[in-house]
């Protein structure tokens, strides 16, 4: 028998099945759920300077449905590298970029979240989202490779979102809306 180490009737046999043997079972199924809803990506970059700094590690919230304006995503870029950006615009939105900050249908986006942007930054638009997809942008708008480059981000390509700085443990917060770790 496997388990001969533990001898029937035992005080040893009583504590494996009463305590050590949920506990693992327990755990194992903590561990299952939380990597069937939950991945992790690394900040790679200074695009989401001031919030995320380059070599920040996040985790990311898979279950996620649908992304809201501010919201800090992670999804597939070129060559399936995996890129954090916040949402600017969402599908049917119309975005204009000037000198880094963007016009929402119109209106100056208002996330709250700290911005760095320079007056010869570039700008472009009007621009429709397309259905299915939505616009990003780094939050160091001089040197953030996004939308106003490459383009909408196709719906199928968005991985989460960024929920949580876990690493290095002096950035460890919550990466809220506002773009500020806790």
């Amino acid at each position: 028998m496997a388990w001969q180490f533990i001898r029937p009737g035992s005080r040893t046999d009583r504590i494996a099945l009463i305590l050590v043997f949920p506990l693992l079972f327990f755990l194992v199924l903590i561990a299952i759920l939380f990597s069937t809803l939950y991945t992790t990506a690394q900040v790679e970059g200074e695009s989401m300077l001031p919030g995320l700094s380059p070599e920040d590690r996040v985790l990311v919230r898979t279950s996620y449905k649908q992304p809201v304006h501010s919201d800090v995503i992670v999804f597939r870029g070129g060559n399936d590298v995996e890129v954090v950006k916040r949402v600017i615009g969402l599908p049917g939105d119309i975005i204009e970029m000037r000198a880094g900050r963007a016009l929402l249908n119109g209106f100056p986006e208002t996330g709250g979240y700290a911005l760095l942007h320079d007056d010869a930054d570039l700008s472009h638009g009007p621009y429709t989202v397309p259905q299915d997809s939505y616009y990003v942008a780094g939050d160091n708008r001089p040197v953030s490779l996004d939308s106003r480059i490459y383009g909408a981000v196709p719906e199928g390509r968005v991985l989460g979102e960024a929920i949580l700085i876990y690493w290095p443990l002096s950035h460890f917060g919550r990466v809220d809306r506002a773009g500020m770790s806790d």
